[in-house]
């Protein structure tokens, strides 16, 4: 087997707000777009209201 390296990559600041200004931060879905937080599916189906007609 080949030798497993590591390859690390340290940025500068002006670098990091470049990849920022075109990718977005962590935890945004586009830049300046929060990405919405998860639920859980099991709540959200319990929890819906439910109409008993009588």
């Amino acid at each position: 087997m080949a030798d497993n390296q590591v390859h690390d990559y340290v940025l500068s600041t002006d670098e990091l707000k470049e990849l920022w200004a075109k990718y977005g931060k962590p935890g945004e879905i586009a830049p300046g777009v929060k990405a919405a937080k998860k639920r859980n599916n099991r709540n959200q189906l319990n929890n819906r209201p439910t109409t008993k007609s009588s």
